[in-house]
């Protein structure tokens, strides 16, 4: 398997994703390990109006969801050149 060069500087994922805004978190993901490791990471973070998280309550409308995945198809073709 060969894994893909990582470039010098990332892509302005808010301009990729037409201007959305980049919101800092203090998320406690494995994305924090992988940063923290020198790779480049992201999270991609879908609205979820009940504020709750990690939890069976936890919801998210189909549209918003629906939304996520194309942001992220969007990120995907774009790292992908």
């Amino acid at each position: 398997m060969t894994v893909p060069a990582i470039p010098e500087e990332p892509p302005d994922l808010s301009l990729v994703l037409g201007g959305v805004p980049v919101i800092p978190t203090m998320a406690g993901h494995d994305a924090g390990i992988l940063s923290a490791a020198g790779i480049p990471t992201a999270m991609l973070f879908v609205r979820n109006p009940t504020g709750i998280s990690h939890s069976p309550e936890e919801h998210a409308p189909m549209a918003d969801c629906l939304a996520g995945v194309e942001a992220l198809a969007a990120t995907l073709r774009e790292l992908a050149g």
